[in-house]
């Protein structure tokens, strides 16, 4: 069964190999290597309690084996669960466990991060995200830890300069990772850095960077799809003078948008009201 299952999340079948781990496991409980495989396909699968019981079962089969690798993961993982299940108590010491074990341990500094956001806790979370960035291999880890860096400093600390910095370094990333058919989370985080990028460069009245961002690495579906990199595009239109391309724009949007609408009344694309909702709108999307 464990060996089918590794086949089939090869293939991407993630719901068939959890149905084939949960029978080896009702062979042999205690099988490692199932309930390795198992937690993070329940974790991917939001099933936080059965992961919960997933990653308790497996410290309880690992804790005295030695190998600081697989601690340091089991706690790390365990510690993201109960912070999904709201037990930030619990994962704040899960996370730890596993940095006593493995102190650059990827997964447990994303855990703290998370802890240390909510607490506004900023120089650990620097901390905390700076180690990612050293030590990460996974893009999604290091763009995320950019990203969340420069909202700290744009929104909570009043850096916008330091922000943009950051925004840049996570876009530079994204284009020099050049992942192979990247898609979901890391394009995700990818496209939040190049839409704060451009929202930046507007807001320090810097149009010509902004229309050459949206230009050079946003395609027209993603700005016709997205409400962020369209009215960005919209106000950058109407700043360079071009009122009536920039209106055109903005009646486009708000067409499809009537909460949108009726925050912009009869505002124009390149007013301080306008900009002052892109702004909101694009920070507010962390």
């Amino acid at each position: 069964y464990y060996h089918y299952a590794t086949a089939l999340v090869n293939v991407g079948d993630s719901e068939s190999a959890k149905e084939r781990l949960v029978k080896a496991l009702d062979l042999n409980p205690s099988h490692l290597p199932s309930l390795i495989a198992l937690g993070p396909l329940q974790i991917e699968s939001g099933e936080w309690k059965k992961a919960e019981q997933i990653y308790r079962q497996l410290l309880k089969h690992t804790g005295g084996t030695g190998d600081k690798g697989l601690l340091a993961s089991t706690y790390a993982n365990l510690g993201r669960v109960e912070y999904a299940l709201g037990k930030t108590d619990k994962a704040a010491k899960r996370f730890k466990k596993a940095l006593g074990f493995q102190p650059n341990s990827v997964p447990a500094m994303l855990g703290m991060a998370e802890l240390q956001f909510e607490s506004e806790d900023w120089n650990g979370l620097f901390n905390s995200y700076n180690t990612v960035i050293r030590y990460a291999s996974d893009p999604v880890a290091v763009i995320k830890a950019y990203v969340v860096k420069g909202h700290v400093l744009d929104v909570s600390m009043n850096l916008p300069e330091k922000a943009a910095q950051h925004y840049q370094k996570a876009w530079h990333y994204y284009k020099k990772s050049n992942v192979p058919g990247a898609k979901g989370g890391l394009n995700n985080l990818a496209d939040n850095a190049l839409l704060r990028l451009t929202e930046m460069a507007i807001r320090m009245d810097a149009w010509e960077d902004a229309l050459g961002l949206l230009n050079d690495n946003s395609t027209p579906e993603k700005q016709t799809g997205n409400v962020g990199f369209a009215l960005a595009r919209a106000v950058a239109e109407a700043m360079s003078g071009d009122d009536s391309t920039g209106a055109d724009s903005l009646k486009a949007i708000i067409s499809t948008d009537a909460e949108l609408k009726k925050s912009i009344g009869k505002s124009k694309a390149g007013s301080d009201k306008v900009r002052g909702i892109l702004q909101s709108l694009v920070t507010a999307n962390l």
